[in-house]
């Protein structure tokens, strides 16, 4: 994960903490670098690259076009202008009022954490409207940097959301790739993401989801028949055909029905057979196929991505 603060020259630094709390809440072996503001001639496109995430950032209907201006006359110096196109106006942001940019954190060249009052610096040049979308939207969060609980309740709410966008673009994945057959490396670089975050939310997996217990489940439900919008109690039973002991496995069933409870937990010795009751409740009548998932605590937030066992039902009517 590239996890970038960027700081006002001259003003305390953050980054100590920022690496401390993403090494939290991210992944442990996450590193996060420093790009100050105003950058050195030399390295001019650190400002530009501040201002191209802060300007992918806002939504192009509000109409602002951010950019760098820079001047060398007595030494270089860099500011940062503003065109809002709703009202014709344009701020340039030197000195003092540049600070109110700063800090700010990106992942993964995308803007995630901003100072707070910059939405309100930015509105006044575009009537009051907000310039960034709601975070839940996918827009970024406003912090006080210097507020230690605020930073860390923040980097908490970025580190899950990127931990849920990375499992749905692990699951579309899986869509044309058999997961269970790309070595962990192929998989990071086809998502463009670093291998020790992935190993970090796998634990360490040599591949995904490759477990022998899972490839060793023989589930089946007692009595095979059931009669249409009519409660039936049935047993569920698992046979465990691998070596490993499973421990408080988490089982759904879905399909064209009604369970109570919806979920079970069963616990299962290996090389061995459990069985559990469930009332199960068909919505409509002919042969369906009944999707068991059982997922372990460890694998839980990959749950979607486990393949279910289909159990062939028959549902009639009474």
């Amino acid at each position: 994960m590239r996890v970038t603060i960027h700081e006002f020259r001259g003003t305390e630094s953050r980054r100590a903490l920022v690496e401390e709390l993403f090494a939290q809440y991210l992944y442990r072996g996450v590193k996060v670098d420093s790009e100050e503001f105003p950058p050195e001639y030399s390295r001019a496109e650190q400002g530009w690259r501040y201002v191209k995430l802060l300007q992918a950032a806002t939504p192009p209907e509000q109409g602002i076009t951010l950019s760098v201006d820079a001047a060398s006359f007595g030494g270089y110096r860099a500011y940062i202008k503003a065109y809002f196109a709703l009202t014709g106006r344009y701020l340039t942001y030197a000195d003092t009022i540049a600070h109110s940019f700063f800090p700010a954190v990106s992942v993964q060249d995308r803007m995630v954490l901003v100072p707070n009052g910059l939405k309100a610096q930015l509105a006044k040049g575009t009537n009051e409207m907000s310039p960034f979308p709601a975070f839940r939207e996918g827009g970024v969060l406003e912090v006080d940097f210097y507020d230690d609980a605020g930073v860390r309740n923040a980097v908490r709410l970025v580190s899950e959301r990127l931990h849920a966008e990375f499992l749905r673009d692990l699951q579309n994945h899986a869509q044309f790739q058999d997961l269970n057959a790309v070595p962990l490396q192929v998989l990071a670089d086809d998502l463009n993401i670093e291998l020790g975050y992935i190993q970090y939310l796998l634990n360490g997996d040599e591949h995904v989801l490759d477990r022998a217990s899972y490839n060793h489940f023989e589930w089946s439900i007692t009595p095979s028949e059931l009669p249409v919008n009519r409660w039936t109690k049935t047993t569920l039973s698992l046979k465990n055909n691998s070596d490993q002991a499973l421990d408080r496995l988490s089982v759904q069933i879905r399909g064209p029905v009604k369970v109570s409870p919806e979920r079970v937990e069963m616990t299962v010795a290996a090389r061995s057979t459990a069985e559990t009751l469930v009332a199960i409740k068909p919505e409509e009548s002919g042969e369906y196929p009944l999707e068991i998932v059982g997922v372990l605590p460890q694998d839980k937030p990959l749950a979607a991505l486990l393949r279910p066992r289909p159990i062939w039902v028959k549902f009639t009517d009474s």
